[in-house]
């Protein structure tokens, strides 16, 4: 029940779900970027075998992504209504990440 008032906190708050502005485009264009050349970097130090503490990196390079991306969609709101859709986009990004 807490997801479904979080989804729909998320679709009538005014986030962004299809399409971008340029603004935004550009943002996640750049976060996606960013996080593809440091991941890229990562993986080419860490050979075929990863350690758990280039697990623990690619980890943490994620999450950064994860927080570049919701920045970049977060619009308008303020207080509570920014805070819980900033909650959900980020999760959903990790979720995302981890496939």
């Amino acid at each position: 029940m807490k997801r479904m008032v979080v989804c729909a906190l998320v679709v009538f708050s005014g986030a962004s779900t299809g399409h971008a502005d340029d603004k935004e485009a550009a943002c996640l264009s750049s976060a996606l970027n960013t996080h593809l050349a440091a991941k890229t970097k990562l993986f080419d130090a860490a050979g075929p075998i990863m350690s758990p503490d280039t697990q623990m990196k690619r980890r943490r390079l994620d999450e950064q992504y994860c927080m570049f991306v919701t920045e970049c969609s977060l619009t308008d709101q303020t207080g509570d209504a920014r805070r819980m859709v900033a909650s959900a986009l980020f999760s959903s990004c990790l979720k995302t990440t981890e496939d």
